[in-house]
Formats: C-alpha cells, sequence, structure tokens
C-alpha cells in the first residue's frame, strides 16, 4: 500500500471528526438547520481553503458531497444517538 494512503485517511479522520464536533456545538447552541447550512458551508469551505484546496477543489467537493447533506444527516445523527450532547 502506498505510505500516502494511510496518511489520507488520518487527514480526513480528522477532518470528519472537527467538522463533527462543530456541528454538534452548533446545535446545541440552538442553531436551526437552515442556518447551519449556510454556516457550515463557509466552515467547511474555509477549512478545506486553508488546507491547501484551491477554489476549483472546493467546488469539486462540494458538486462531490454537498456540505447541506452533512447538516441535516448531523442533526438527525447527534439527536438520535447523542441526545444528551445536544441538549442545552
Amino acid at each position: 500500500m502506498n505510505a500516502y494512503v494511510p496518511d489520507h485517511l488520518d487527514a480526513l479522520e480528522e477532518r470528519v471528526n472537527c467538522w463533527s464536533e462543530w456541528l454538534r456545538d452548533e446545535i446545541r447552541a440552538g442553531s436551526n438547520e437552515e442556518r447551519l447550512r449556510a454556516e457550515f458551508a463557509e466552515y467547511e469551505h474555509s477549512d478545506l481553503r486553508a488546507r491547501g484546496a484551491s477554489e476549483e477543489d472546493v467546488q469539486g467537493y462540494e458538486a462531490a458531497d454537498p456540505s447541506y447533506m452533512a447538516v441535516g444527516a448531523a442533526i438527525r445523527y447527534w439527536k438520535k444517538y447523542h441526545p444528551d450532547a445536544v441538549m442545552k
């Protein structure tokens, strides 16, 4: 296996965990889904740019994995499996 693959997967796991925690905190703070869609898109895109993604890369990532889909999924996940983590 290419040595690059484990590093890439580790970095991906780190990003997904950070994004999940950010969404958890925003849900706990009472942000609604509409607001979260806009804010998460900006958060995710800024994070990608900070890690070296070009604007074309960011748009490609958004096309392949739309940020708004993560918001609805995160709300359902946190409320169903960890309701205590998102309660005020």
